[in-house]
């Protein structure tokens, strides 16, 4: 195709230009995240996905090959079940850093994210980490990510992660000939840091405590605090730490992180190294050891050498411990104390930092992955057998009503105002409870996800509300318009359909969209190790095993978005500009969640106490299990955003609210179950 003739495809196909545009993105993207996550691709980056059974061999081999001081501990001796003989199956990330070799073996550290979760959650502590010349292991906790559930499923979902998987990952990277097997570390964020005490139990009644030698939790303590309660102390050399945030959803109810340095527990902690601390508060940041508060002179390559115990208590929430610098350079300044420099490493101090560019290439990959939906929708409708559902608006545009008047304008705000206010209203019920809301749809082999359960019946439940206020509304507009000929005279118009095989056209449509758009998903994680994200929202892979699960989920999130949709269809009115009645409808879907967010957040950090008005009890438990609700808001909100922008601009070119609405049900769908805790495994049984 001569030059000319290109310039004129594009300048013709809009669509086919934001096509090219999203894809530059996205390899934008790939090339820009896999730099940074390699440290200019002076870190080798692979993923492992091994049985239990293969690592058990693999690290007794690797240890008799190379005279290493391991032995595997999940045989029984660790108290648990014995899992050598495993088929099950563990997804983990591995970073080795030129300095490590044979010759000169680099300490080792192993990564845990928390609930919810997945191993790329870790990346600015893994990032940062393998930087400074650690080997590092991050490991997808079994039932997340591409991790399979190798615990026993009627379990509580609170401690079903004993058998998480870090004691084979930890004891397979001691085995590796470029790893200093005496000079380990362990850290999680959240479940992952009690994950991390629970493979401190087992390897403690293992008799094998010393294989770690630093541990630190993110926004967690509870790991450390089991381990003192059943041992009544630490091994001798363990460096113990944890990041504490002082606004944390859970342990602001829990441990009182509002003033952690003046509880119990956090002297608890510091005496575990320092028995004859008296003082009235803990010092954030300082070292104790069994001499007092000592301070280590890491960048001159000094080190702890013996057991201490740190509280790091930055001013934030929970899951921003994933995304804050400060966190990140707290863990860099542990391991530094504790581990030590590695061998032929440089010291980076710890407020150099290089994941946020990593994170913002992953963004710009993720605003690559959502602008390729509308075009790749308007190219597949000039197909043949897509074509006819090419309508507008043009048949229903007619009939809109002008915003004029306190008959329409009243009705439209009324039923805005309502529709937010009640879908915010009953999420707290749903969430809410022991197991947040599962005592009503517990999780089961068919609805394995604990998460997507409780979304799932919020969003059926947002669709019925959403349904049952169309139609009052529409009755009310209609009587109040009753004189008016053009007033639009059906809310169900922008759902019509010639026949049925107009609706499997549809399906089909979407369908076709999901499937390219996963197909440049996968395939850019095989190029380049990365996914889609930015802080707690992901589009990342997702196994083939899943879609079983994925389309039992489908109904509770495709009736949601298809009334959605028929919603956002008739916010139109005639002469307003379509920009201004998205944003309406946008707000419509939002603005209830921002303001319990608002509310939850700042009685947080204003009072140091939840929001009264969410609990129906004043249980622990319950106000844990309802936090973890307001956290996962963070990802939904911009979704409803996003999947309405799209919706609205699906509906525009083809008329009808089903193409739009099935996709955007689809797409929620993977993304919610690709990205969560599954507490049975997928393959019916």
């Amino acid at each position: 195709m001569k030059k000319g003739e290109t310039r004129k495809l594009f300048g013709k196909h809009k669509a086919l230009r934001w096509l090219c545009i999203a894809l530059v993105l996205i390899i934008i993207s790939g090339i820009g995240a896999s730099a940074f996550e390699s440290s200019g691709y002076t870190v080798s980056v692979k993923d492992y996905k091994m049985t239990w059974a293969e690592m058990a061999l693999e690290t007794q081999k690797n240890a008799e090959a190379y005279g290493k001081d391991v032995i595997v501990t999940y045989d029984g001796s660790n108290g648990s079940t014995d899992m050598t003989a495993s088929t099950k199956q563990l997804s983990f990330k591995l970073l080795v850093p030129g300095n490590a070799s044979t010759d000169h073996p680099a300490p080792g550290i192993v990564s845990v994210h928390g609930f919810y979760n997945n191993k790329e959650m870790q990346d600015a502590y893994y990032v940062e980490l393998a930087r400074r010349g650690y080997v590092v292991a991050v490991l997808d906790m079994a039932g997340h990510g591409s991790s399979d559930v190798t615990f026993d499923p009627s379990a509580n979902i609170i401690t079903a992660t004993d058998n998480s998987g870090m004691e084979p990952v930890l004891e397979w990277l001691m085995s590796q000939p470029y790893v200093d097997e005496s000079n380990m570390g362990i850290t999680g964020h959240s479940q992952g840091g009690r994950t991390c005490g629970w493979l401190m139990q087992h390897l403690m009644r293992a008799g094998h405590g010393d294989y770690v030698k630093a541990y630190l939790g993110q926004a967690n303590s509870a790991g450390l605090t089991a381990v003192l309660d059943e041992f009544g102390a630490f091994p001798e050399t363990l460096v113990s730490g944890t990041i504490m945030c002082q606004y944390d959803e859970f342990s602001i109810v829990r441990d009182n992180s509002y003033d952690y340095l003046h509880t119990d527990q956090a002297k608890t902690l510091v005496r575990a190294s320092y028995p004859d601390f008296q003082d009235d508060a803990v010092v954030a940041g300082q070292f104790y050891t069994e001499a007092g508060p000592v301070s280590v002179n890491f960048e001159d390559g000094e080190t702890l050498g013996t057991q201490a115990s740190v509280i790091y208590w930055p001013d934030i929430i929970h899951p921003w411990a994933h995304f804050s610098s400060r966190c990140v350079g707290y863990a860099v300044e542990f391991f530094y104390s504790s581990l030590g420099i590695p061998d032929g490493a440089e010291v980076i101090p710890a407020g150099n930092q290089i994941w946020q560019w990593k994170e913002f290439f992953n963004l710009i990959g993720l605003i690559g992955f959502f602008l390729l939906i509308v075009p790749a929708v308007d190219l597949l409708l000039s197909v043949p057998v897509f074509k006819s559902l090419k309508k507008g608006t043009t048949h229903v545009d007619e009939r809109l009503p002008k915003y004029r008047g306190a008959k329409v304008i009243i009705p439209f705000w009324v039923c805005g105002i309502l529709m937010t206010a009640i879908t915010a209203i009953i999420f707290q019920p749903i969430f809410s409870g022991y197991r947040f809301g599962n005592n009503i749809f517990p999780p089961s082999q068919l609805y394995p996800q604990t998460s997507t359960n409780t979304i799932g019946m919020w969003t059926a439940a947002c669709g019925v509300v959403g349904l049952v206020l169309l139609l009052v509304f529409w009755g009310v507009r209609a009587l109040l318009n009753r004189k008016n000929e053009n007033y639009w005279e059906a809310p169900f118009a922008p759902a019509d359909l010639s026949s049925v095989r107009e609706f499997f056209k549809a399906a089909l449509l979407a369908l076709t969209v999901i499937a390219c758009l996963y197909l440049i998903v996968n395939l850019h994680y095989m190029i380049w190790g990365t996914d889609f994200r930015i802080w707690v929202m992901a589009v990342m892979p997702f196994e083939f095993a899943k879609i079983g699960t994925i389309v039992r989920y489908l109904p509770f999130f495709v009736f949601f978005y298809l009334v959605n949709a028929l919603c956002n269809a008739n916010n139109r009115f005639k002469g307003m500009a379509e920009w201004k009645s998205m944003t309406l409808t946008c707000l419509f879907n939002v603005l209830g969640l921002i303001v319990i967010v608002a509310l939850q957040y700042y009685s947080m950090v204003a009072t140091g106490q939840q929001a009264v008005w969410m609990f129906e009890d004043s249980s622990v438990m319950f106000a844990v299990s309802a936090s973890l609700g307001y956290i996962l808001l963070f990802p939904i909100i911009p979704m409803l955003i996003i999947t309405n922008i799209i919706g609205r601009r699906i509906y525009l070119r083809t008329g009808s609210i089903w193409v739009g609405g099935l996709l955007n049900g689809m797409l929620c769908t993977i993304i919610i179950c690709a990205n969560t805790f599954t507490q049975y495994n997928y393959v019916l049984t």
